[in-house]
C-alpha cells in the first residue's frame, strides 16, 4: 500500500484554534506498490459487513508499516498506477483501509515489513491499471474521508459491565486515536482500550444507558461528542448511528 507519513506524525491541521473533525490534510505522495484481492466483507480492522455497507467495493489491505498497529483503520488513500505497465493514465482511485496484508508466506514479497503497499479490492484496482498486470508501482497519498455528519458504532457487548465498541464512517482523517464513554449519571469520562482494528473495550462496573460516546480524532487531535449514542436496552451486534458535534 502506501508509503507512510507515521500516523503520529502525519499533518495535525491547525484550523485558527479550532477543531474541525470535517476536514483533514492531505498527505505528499509517496511511492509504493499494488495488488487486489477479494473479500471486503470481512479484514482485520473488524468492519464486516458494516464495513462494506459504508465503504462498498473501495476497501484495501495495508502493509504492516502502514496499518501501525490496526491504527491506520478508516483512514481514506487516493492511488495512482506508476507502472512498469498497465496503468491507465490519468487515473486515480481512492480506498478505505480495511484490511491487514499480513507479513507472512505468501505475501512478503508485498506485505514484508518494510513495504509500502497497498492490496486493493479486485474492483478497485481495474480503476487505475489492467488487473492482468497483478501488481503495479503506485504513488499514494493520504486525503481526507467523506464528510459523514454521523458515525456508526456496532455495539458487541452486554449490560453487565463489558462494551466492545466498533467504530466506522469516522470524516477527516478517518482515524480515531481514542474513545471514552460516559454513562448516565457520571461526571466523568472513561477511557476504552483499543483491542484490535477499529475496536474499543471496556470491562467494570456495568454503565447506565443511554451513554454518550466521546472520539478522538487524528487531526489536531479533535474530540467530538455524541450524547445520547448508545440507547438504553442495547443489545449485542446492534449498530447505532451517532451524531458528531
Amino acid at each position: 500500500m502506501l508509503v507512510l507519513i507515521s500516523l503520529l506524525s502525519f499533518a495535525e491541521a491547525q484550523f485558527k484554534g479550532f477543531c474541525n473533525p470535517f476536514q483533514a490534510a492531505t498527505g505528499r505522495w509517496t511511492a509504493g506498490t499494488a495488488t487486489f484481492y477479494s473479500g471486503g466483507r470481512g479484514g482485520a480492522c473488524g468492519f464486516g459487513g458494516l464495513g462494506y455497507a459504508i465503504y462498498g467495493e473501495r476497501y484495501a489491505a495495508a502493509s504492516m508499516k502502514i496499518w501501525q498497529n490496526g491504527a491506520a483503520c478508516g483512514m481514506c488513500v487516493e492511488i495512482k498506477c506508476m507502472g512498469p505497465k498497465g496503468c491507465y493514465a490519468g487515473k486515480v482511485v481512492k480506498v478505505t483501509i480495511t484490511d491487514f496484508c499480513p507479513n507472512t508466506p505468501p505475501n512478503l514479497a508485498h506485505c514484508g515489513p518494510e513495504k509500502n503497499h497497498i492490496d486493493m479490492g479486485q474492483n478497485s484496482f481495474p480503476v487505475i491499471a489492467n488487473p492482468k498486470v497483478g501488481v503495479i508501482n503506485t504513488q499514494y497519498r493520504v486525503v481526507p474521508c467523506n464528510p459523514y455528519t454521523t458515525f456508526q458504532v456496532q455495539v458487541n457487548g452486554n449490560q453487565f459491565g463489558w462494551l466492545s465498541l466498533l467504530i466506522a464512517q469516522i470524516p477527516g482523517s478517518g482515524r480515531v486515536v481514542g474513545c471514552e464513554v460516559q454513562g448516565t449519571g457520571m461526571n466523568y469520562w472513561e477511557g476504552l482500550k483499543r483491542t484490535w482494528g477499529s475496536n474499543w473495550v471496556r470491562t467494570g462496573k456495568p454503565l447506565k444507558a443511554p451513554i454518550n460516546v466521546r472520539l478522538s480524532l487524528l487531526g489536531q487531535i479533535c474530540k467530538v461528542t455524541s450524547r445520547n449514542c448508545i440507547p438504553s436496552g442495547f443489545y449485542f451486534g446492534q449498530v447505532v448511528k451517532c451524531n458528531l458535534r
